[in-house]
């Protein structure tokens, strides 16, 4: 059975070890259901604002706790809930993995556009976006987890660990002009682009390119997961190499 709205609150949730925190985000509220599809009976209704456990996803759908004990009390769509802690690594059927015909680049690839999909971004202020901590945590994150700390490499050993590949388990974007096999002057979309910058470096995902410039989809540019354009031999950024495992 489902637990009254009422007896979910901030303050009053305390989720078992491993689960995802989540916030109902519906404004006539959302459905608890008995299984992973409408078909299945409402247990009870929570109210917009509800934080529940999460405890897996399948599909579109999350198996829920809503009394913060590691117990499944049923189900909902995952259209209508927030992270706000914690998060579930993307699974094939989320990214579409599975039109990639088995090429692991590709697959991370897909993870990576999902990702962006979900429009993730820094918190302002001290906060942390779960999902970025998430990344960090793929790596030795050596210089912390917070979403302040740079996050492009973390971001993209998450999507190739979750695509089944090895990264370089580094926060250090240049340690990507190692990885995998250098395909600079053959390059296809879904490959993996390092730039060096000033002290440091960046890495994403090369979608096309021009005589002069790259087009990217990578993690920390300007503080969210989206798509950007770099120069190949810019003042600040310039190419070093274009990867594929």
């Amino acid at each position: 059975g489902g637990a009254a709205a009422t007896d979910l609150t901030p303050d009053t949730l305390e989720p078992a070890p491993n689960s995802v925190v989540m916030e109902v985000i519906a404004r006539g509220g959302l459905n608890l259901r008995r299984g992973p599809s409408t078909d299945y009976a409402i247990e009870s209704t929570l109210d917009n604002g509800t934080l529940v456990a999460a405890l897996s996803k399948s599909g579109d759908w999350v198996r829920i706790d809503t009394q913060g004990d590691g117990i499944a009390d049923g189900y909902m769509h995952a259209g209508y809930l927030r992270p706000v802690s914690g998060g579930f690594p993307l699974t094939p059927s989320d990214t579409a993995v599975a039109t990639t015909s088995g090429d692991p680049t590709l697959a991370a690839y897909a993870i990576a556009k999902a990702e962006k999909d979900l429009g993730v971004a820094e918190v302002p202020g001290s906060g942390n976006n779960p999902r970025i901590v998430m990344y960090h945590n793929s790596t030795n994150a050596n210089a912390g987890n917070a979403d302040s700390v740079a996050w492009c490499a973390s971001f993209m050993n998450y999507c190739v660990e979750q695509a089944g590949m090895v990264g370089t388990d580094s926060q250090w974007a240049l340690d990507f002009n190692n990885w995998g096999s250098d395909v600079t002057n053959s390059a296809r979309e879904g490959d993996v682009a390092v730039f060096s910058r000033g002290g440091g470096g960046h890495v994403g995902f090369f979608i096309s390119e021009t005589a002069t410039h790259v087009t990217v989809l990578g993690g920390n540019q300007s503080d969210r997961v989206k798509i950007s354009v770099f120069p190949k031999n810019g003042s600040v950024y310039k190419l070093k190499s274009i990867r594929r495992m």
